[in-house]
């Protein structure tokens, strides 16, 4: 049986950078870290919402995957890889949710 989560979900971890003694900026890096297997389903076509506030939300993808991957905080960047490596879908989660068999993030 074939999985259901071909693709990679990463996110990206910065590590911010610190003072040296004489003032200078050093280290901070940003690196794609992987998190788990996941599937990314297109969502609405990419289309703008209005809401009551006036606020504009442009949701483009539903990721799915296993629900004992690792939490995703809101507003992360994360990106999903296909099986050949290529870059998916790249953005912010919109929102993160945990179901008893599976989770879901919005970007």
């Amino acid at each position: 049986m074939a999985s259901r989560y071909t693709d990679t979900l990463q996110m990206l971890v910065t590590t911010e950078a610190e003072r040296n003694d004489v003032g200078d900026l050093v280290g901070g890096t940003s690196e794609w870290r992987t998190l788990t297997m996941c599937r990314e389903e297109p969502s609405d076509g990419g289309e703008e919402v209005s809401t009551v506030a006036a606020r504009a939300i442009n949701k483009s993808s539903n990721i799915f995957f296993p629900a004992n991957a690792p939490a995703v905080p809101v507003n992360a960047q994360i990106r999903v890889l296909g099986a050949d490596g290529t870059v998916q879908v790249e953005g912010k989660v919109m929102r993160y949710k945990r179901y008893k068999h599976y989770g879901k993030i919005w970007v």
